[in-house]
């Protein structure tokens, strides 16, 4: 089975590190962990990603947030199954969310994809980033305080709890791959 994996993000050169780039960042770290080499196409690079019997194409866009859907003018996907991999303002930080056939829930990015493919039926791998302030998590309020938020660097522990995110992530697609994604939704969500 081929796989398609987007890992959402702004270009790399701005804004890695950020929270909304960690869609991008959880495919670069799996990447690199597997010293696996990008390659440059029009409006993405690409990698590919090959693990029992089953190969995943990495994918993450050189364009912004809002005109993600473009890379799909570009690349080849009749015949694959696509996941999103993208920042998630409605869930913890440390958790992830899986879901399949969903509206954008205000994501431009995912909104973006939705409007280029004309459906909705794909997989969501959702890393959540609400932050945690004091002794809850606590979403940002008003449009120039998620965008601050979104936009912003990883405080240190956080930093330190992202590999393991990264890890999950890689975890996941496997057993999307070889369980399939009821069972993987069953055992991640």
């Amino acid at each position: 089975m081929h796989y398609i994996v987007i890992g959402l993000g702004n270009p790399r050169a701005s804004y890695s590190g950020t929270r909304h780039n960690i869609g991008a960042d959880a495919l670069i770290d799996i990447a690199t962990r597997h010293n696996l080499e990008w390659r440059k196409e029009k409006k993405y690079y690409q990698t590919e990603y090959v693990t029992e019997g089953h190969t995943f194409t990495l994918v993450t866009p050189e364009t912004y947030m809002n005109n993600i859907g473009d890379i799909f003018s570009y690349m080849h996907y009749a015949g694959t199954d696509i996941l999103v991999v993208y920042d998630d303002l409605d869930v913890p930080f440390g958790n992830i969310k899986i879901s399949f056939d969903r509206s954008s829930g205000g994501h431009k990015g995912l909104g973006s994809i939705i409007d280029r493919l004309g459906t909705r039926a794909f997989v969501r791998v959702r890393l959540g980033i609400i932050p945690y302030r004091g002794d809850m998590f606590r979403k940002p309020r008003g449009e120039a305080e998620v965008e601050k938020h979104i936009l912003g660097s990883w405080n240190t522990d956080e930093q330190q709890a992202l590999p393991v995110l990264y890890q999950k992530v890689e975890d996941i697609m496997h057993s999307i791959a070889t369980q399939g994604l009821q069972q993987t939704m069953t055992t991640y969500n």
